[in-house]
């Protein structure tokens, strides 16, 4: 009965009471927020995906630190375990997965969908292109990965998903939804 959102504008993961709609606790990875309302957190700060693995109980986000303005900071993949009323425990926090870069760039662009199997050991994730120097949408140069494992301990997958290429590009940008209980 709870809702995990991120905010670009903060930086933060928040976890929300799906029946009264109010903040029960937010948690937020980086330095605080120094941005005035409705700025964009920067990046290496800017949290995008959200997804809850049920097998772990942990809830997964990406952190969008690069895209085709090639800022050389890899973007990644986090977690942070819930206790058993659903309380993000902040000193858990971890990184899980580091997105291997596009060729021939070398970037990889911002993580906007995360999906888990039932089981919690495979999870699909898909990126979005752009070019944040330029505020434009990149989206042939978009990626659906694979990574199969748990905490700790992700490895991606050598085969691509349907939808791309040989490159690892999409045609379009992938359309998937990640819940959280």
């Amino acid at each position: 009965n709870q809702l995990f959102v991120v905010s670009m504008d903060d930086g933060k993961i928040h976890r929300i009471d799906m029946s009264t709609g109010s903040v029960l606790q937010s948690h937020d990875p980086f330095t605080p927020d120094s941005s005035a309302p409705g700025e964009v957190a920067p990046l290496a700060e800017r949290i995008l995906a959200v997804a809850y693995n049920e097998a772990e109980n942990r809830v997964y986000y990406s952190v969008w630190a690069n895209d085709a303005a090639n800022t050389g900071i890899p973007n990644t993949i986090r977690s942070v375990e819930l206790d058993a009323a659903g309380n993000m425990l902040t000193a858990t926090d971890s990184l899980e997965i580091t997105l291997p870069g596009l060729n021939p760039g070398g970037f990889s662009m911002p993580l906007s969908d995360m999906e888990f199997n039932a089981g919690g050991n495979v999870l699909i994730v898909g990126e979005t292109g752009f070019h944040s120097t330029n505020m434009m949408n990149m989206h042939h140069q978009a990626r659906m990965l694979r990574f199969n494992g748990g905490t700790g301990a992700w490895t991606q997958d050598a085969a691509l998903p349907p939808g791309n290429t040989s490159l690892g590009r999409l045609c379009r940008p992938p359309l998937l939804m990640a819940r959280a209980p």
